[in-house]
């Protein structure tokens, strides 16, 4: 995404200073059109709306402040339907020393943002091309990209790395962080205590 590629940038510009913090959000709605499928077996979508939706931001975080160490998850099911009626919420301790939070609510309208707060600033991404910059003693700053095909880029950049063209853009090493911490998650939801992840599956984190 255009705005993810950007939030990525002025993470590496050092403009934010010291990362102390991430927040991120999925809802889609989709809850209410779910009669059936993937979405309502607990063996293939353990954690509501967080299998479905939450992970999307999971795999952003991670992109972002390298693997988790902690998790502490919780699943509130009013309904397990159909349709389904749930939210999640996860708190992250980053090994980097970040903390973090995501939600899903997938019963309300579309909503979406990643969030980064640091000692000089903060960035939040809204959409897939916009993103705001605040500043201490500055108005926020609203930036806008070009929208691009987000969808034809990922098989682009797959086609590329099997013909071995490229690397593909998300490394084995961040497949592996995301797993053990959504893992660590739904095992958070089930025991109400917090869990720690299993680094030796999740690979080194260059950044």
């Amino acid at each position: 995404m255009p705005s993810i590629r950007a939030l990525h940038e002025t993470l590496a510009s050092g403009q934010l200073g010291t990362i102390l913090h991430v927040e991120g959000h999925n809802s889609n709605e989709n809850s209410q059109k779910i009669t059936s499928g993937w979405r309502l077996s607990q063996e293939e979508s353990p954690g509501g709306g967080f299998t479905g939706a939450g992970l999307h931001v999971l795999d952003a975080f991670v992109s972002m402040m390298g693997p988790v160490e902690r998790v502490y998850a919780r699943l509130r099911q009013r309904e397990t339907g159909p349709p389904p009626l749930d939210t999640a919420v996860v708190a992250l301790e980053f090994t980097n020393g970040v903390t973090g939070t995501l939600a899903t609510v997938r019963a309300t309208p579309f909503y979406w943002r990643i969030h980064l707060f640091g000692t000089d600033g903060s960035a939040e991404v809204l959409d897939e091309t916009t993103m705001i910059v605040r500043k201490s003693g500055a108005a926020p700053q609203r930036l806008t990209y070009p929208a691009t095909d987000v969808l034809r880029a990922e098989l682009d950049a797959f086609a590329s790395a099997i013909e071995n063209k490229g690397s593909f853009p998300v490394r084995e090493a961040e497949v592996l962080a995301t797993l053990s911490a959504f893992e660590a998650a739904l095992q958070s939801m089930k025991t109400g205590l917090p869990v720690q992840c299993l680094q030796e599956n999740a690979g080194q984190h260059g950044r």
